[in-house]
């Protein structure tokens, strides 16, 4: 089941979202079952989450579950804190994640490479390194004094 499914404790180091509403925030609306479209984007929102989950090792994602375990039983138990993390969500309704992103340059990492049959790892990074890029050079970047 490796890279099926998620492990205790990647949501703390990885935002989370529900496939449907990652959805929602692409294209503001619910997807259709009889929408072939729609379906692979599901299939893409989740695999880009599960990649988003496994880039961390075991060993981090399990020590940081512990640690963040520590840290509600040392603060509810010696101080009686209640909160001690941040709101892990709900998130507004745009895509904040990147989805757009990562869900074409998952498409495009199976298109035919020069010398392999998928995309290397550089070469498809080169897709988020030129949202970058742009990004850069968009209004977003600038702030109001």
């Amino acid at each position: 089941m490796k890279f099926k499914c998620a492990r205790d404790g990647d949501n703390f180091l990885a935002p989370f979202q529900c496939d449907i509403c990652h959805f929602r925030n692409l294209y503001q609306r619910d997807p259709s079952s009889d929408k072939a479209p729609d379906m692979m984007c599901l299939v893409a929102i989740r695999r880009a989450t599960l990649d988003a989950f496994w880039a961390r090792a075991a060993t981090t994602v399990n020590g940081t579950r512990l640690y963040v375990k520590k840290l509600f039983s040392t603060g509810k138990q010696v101080y009686g804190l209640g909160d001690i993390l941040p709101e892990m969500g709900p998130f507004n309704l745009q895509d904040d994640f990147g989805m757009r992103v990562a869900i074409i340059t998952l498409h495009q990492s199976l298109s035919g490479g020069r010398y392999r049959p998928t995309l290397q790892y550089g070469t498809a990074r080169k897709y988020r390194s030129a949202f970058s890029d742009v990004w850069g050079a968009s209004t977003h970047t600038f702030t109001e004094s």
